[in-house]
């Protein structure tokens, strides 16, 4: 079994890193569809998002074979 445990999509609109909170951007800007494809592309057996605070990118995907719900939940 692969999967990548550290994938984000638009839906990670706190990012961790400092220089991107004092940019205002966003964590990721892929689709979640977009990023599930990549990941099975590239060899992963199950797909899931970890965005940040927010399983949002996960339930766009959740209907698709070999997903899970999954999260990154900031402690600020």
């Amino acid at each position: 079994m692969k999967a990548d445990l550290h994938l984000h999509s638009r839906f990670s609109e706190r990012p961790a890193h400092w220089l991107l909170k004092r940019l205002g951007c966003n964590e990721s800007y892929t689709d979640p569809r977009d990023a599930y494809r990549i990941a099975q592309a590239r060899g992963m057996t199950c797909v899931t998002l970890t965005d940040h605070n927010t399983i949002g990118g996960c339930l766009e995907i959740a209907h698709l074979p070999d997903t899970f719900i999954s999260g990154n939940i900031s402690a600020d």
